[in-house]
């Protein structure tokens, strides 16, 4: 499969194997920002009144201008990969720990959930091409 890739982009079967690592990690980070946006977005509306969400959306706004000049100070210092790495695991564990908090119904927790589930992606794609070069 790599050999027709290659041929077909004109590629090197090296280049080639970068493109079906960077095409399946893509294809699955699509498919996790669908699933988790639906689900926080569903779980907010169903828990909560519909009229705070010019709130959440201005807090993502302000989340997503946060992380993305801290994730461009890192890329100014670091390679991508370790950032792309570090990014990924401690948003894991803040999705984790938000979600706990949100199945105990803390205060501000489904709040916070929702805006993570709205930023992340933003952040992570930033990661994603810059790793790509």
């Amino acid at each position: 499969m790599l050999e027709r890739i290659s041929a077909l982009y004109d590629l090197s079967v090296v280049q080639a194997r970068s493109m079906a690592r960077a095409g399946a990690f893509f294809f699955a980070f699509v498919a996790g920002v669908t699933t988790f946006k639906s689900a926080t977005n569903a779980l907010f509306l169903a828990r909560r009144d519909p009229t705070n969400l010019p709130y959440l959306y201005l807090a993502t706004a302000l989340v997503v201008t946060v992380v993305t000049i801290a994730l461009g100070r890192q890329l100014a210092r670091r390679p991508a990969k370790p950032v792309l790495r570090r990014a990924v695991l401690g948003t894991s564990g803040l999705v984790f720990a938000l979600t706990v908090l949100a199945a105990f119904d803390v205060p501000g927790s489904l709040g916070a959930l929702y805006v993570a589930g709205e930023a992340y992606p933003t952040a992570l794609n930033v990661l994603f091409w810059a790793r790509l070069g």
